[in-house]
This record gives C-alpha cells, structure tokens and sequence, in this order.
C-alpha cells in the first residue's frame, strides 16, 4: 500500500508543478489519474475527493468541460461512502465559485440543483448560519466574525483516525451549505482575509503613531 500511496503522491506533485507553471490541462490530467488510482487502491474517501476535485479546478480555469465530469465523480465518491452533507458542500460551493468567479450560471444551477435534490433526497434539514452578509454588522470585531465563521464548520474523525474540517454538520442539525448562505459565507471569508491581511496591521500603526505624538 505504501509503494501505492508514493505512486498517487509522485503524480500530485508533479500536477502541483505543472499548475504552478500554468500548464492547467497537463496539471489536469494528472490529477486525475492520481484521482482514479487513489479510487483503484481503495484510499480514504477525502483523498479520492480533493483529487478529483483539484482535477476539475483545473479544467474550469481552461473551460474544459471535463471539469463538470470531475465534479460529478467527486460528488459520487461522497455518497457512496455515505458522505451526503460532503456532496452537498461541494454542489453549492463550487457551482457559486462558477458563478462569480466565471459567470457560468448555467453549469452553476446545475450543480445547485444536484444540492438541492441531495438534500431532499436524503432528507438532510439544513438551517443558514447566515443569510447575507453585512460588514457593518462585524465591522472593528474580527472576533465575532471568526465566531460565526466556526458554525459553518465541524471537525469530522476519519476512519484512519485523522481528522479533517469542511463546511457540514453530519448530525441531525446539519448546517451544510445551500445557495443562499453559500454566498454569505463568501462575504465573511472576504471579510476576515482583509480583516487580518489589512486591518489589524492598519489598526497597529495607528496606534504606534499615537503613541510617538
């Protein structure tokens, strides 16, 4: 199993250098050969999933339609390894990465239609942590914001042992993601990444110029 794991690892590597020098198709295929070896050897169901879905990252940045083939397998590998609110983040989170990143709403409401028929599919509730994102409700409070930020998130045990953190909640409450509050938390993400790239460094120097007065 080792040599199996260096394998996959060996082709991972050399997509992330392709990715890094631009080469998107080449990186892409090799994702996804890494992707359909991991499925061969039977690796944990989040492996098999961030390859695939790397895969498709990769397409869609050419508008490989393949890229759409990658996202259906991800999804697949989710639920069948009963992974269903996995499924459902991945649906409502890529299909609005597709439509504000690329303005593809066609392929966007496919993919957010598949959440939809998951949730009810699988009769998964799901309550929005929030529904739309106001700074001025978390504006000079980074706290709050890394606050509410953790509710979208739960920290699942794998079966190796390892734990991994994403967007849903297996319990009865699941919190997954749908369309609405997909978007929200696009806008805190946004939010904290200046909050601590800008914010807090700006806030700093204030203060040290105040002080020098």
């Amino acid at each position: 199993m080792n040599k199996f794991v260096d394998d996959i690892q060996v082709l991972v590597d050399n997509a992330d250098a392709l990715y890094l020098t631009g080469e998107f198709e080449k990186a892409a295929n090799t994702y996804y050969e890494a992707a359909e070896l991991a499925i061969s050897f039977q690796l944990q169901y989040l492996s098999k999933v961030s390859l695939y879905l790397a895969a498709a990252k990769s397409y869609i940045d050419i508008n490989d339609i393949r890229g759409d083939e990658c996202l259906e397998k991800a999804v697949d590998v989710c639920t069948t390894d009963g992974k269903i609110d996995k499924a459902i983040e991945i649906c409502f989170d890529i299909g609005h990465k597709l439509l504000v990143e690329f303005e593809d709403q066609v392929r966007a409401e496919k993919l957010f239609i598949k959440g939809d028929e998951l949730r009810l599919q699988r009769e998964r509730p799901h309550s929005c942590v929030l529904t739309e994102f106001e700074e001025k409700d978390f504006y000079g409070d980074l706290k709050k914001a890394f606050e509410f930020r953790q509710k979208f998130q739960v920290t699942e045990t794998l079966s190796d042992g390892t734990t991994t953190t994403h967007e849903c909640n297996s319990s009865d409450n699941c919190l997954a993601l749908c369309r609405i509050c997909v978007s929200a938390r696009t806008g805190l993400d946004k939010f904290l990444k200046d909050g601590t790239e800008e914010r807090e460094p700006l806030l700093y120097r204030t203060k040290t110029a105040t002080q020098k007065e």
